[in-house]
């Protein structure tokens, strides 16, 4: 899934929701390539492990520095939630009317059964066990990602009642 964000006197705005059910690897490659080339984004961040590895290698050979990995470590995606918890609450972030991601983001799950705080996707009536859209937004919202690109139309402006649970994991005085 690619999200693209901009960010604009503190808010940020949800620009362009893609997704890539069941494409082909060509296929996500040349849509990733148009839209860096159409948007001209100061950085991107991709994801450099497994699956994405590939994708980040041939992105970054294209595109050079503005491809950036995007470390999904328990401790980094502590802190990309807590990020996108605060951007909700604080009414800081507005999205388009999605009702994928409205679902993925109302099901995401905390497992602290074990050493460590684990995200998994939560199950949803429609769209079964699925989170990628909300690492996408959750990446394009961490650590300063901004894009440029062309209006897209933002909706819903309320905060999903599941991110007011989340527990603070980074006093909001230090982001």
């Amino acid at each position: 899934a690619i999200i693209v964000v901009e960010k604009t006197e503190g808010m940020y705005f949800v620009r362009k929701i893609t997704e890539f059910v069941g494409a082909k690897f060509s296929v996500q490659l040349s849509h990733i390539n148009k839209t860096i080339k159409r948007i001209k984004p100061s950085k991107v961040f991709v994801d450099n492990y497994g699956m994405g590895e590939k994708l980040y290698e041939d992105l970054q050979d294209e595109h050079g520095m503005i491809i950036r990995p995007a470390d999904f470590t328990n401790e980094n995606k502590n802190r990309m939630i807590h990020r996108l918890r605060l951007l909700f609450e604080d009414r800081r972030i507005k999205i388009p009317r999605h009702d994928k991601l409205m679902a993925q983001l109302h099901a995401l799950e905390r497992d602290t059964s074990g050493s460590r705080t684990k995200w998994k996707p939560g199950k949803t009536s429609e769209y079964g066990r699925h989170d990628d859209l909300v690492w996408a937004l959750a990446v394009a919202c961490y650590d300063k990602v901004i894009n440029r690109t062309h209006f897209f139309e933002s909706g819903n402006d309320s905060p999903p009642e599941s991110l007011h649970n989340i527990q603070r994991i980074v006093p909001k005085e230090r982001i």
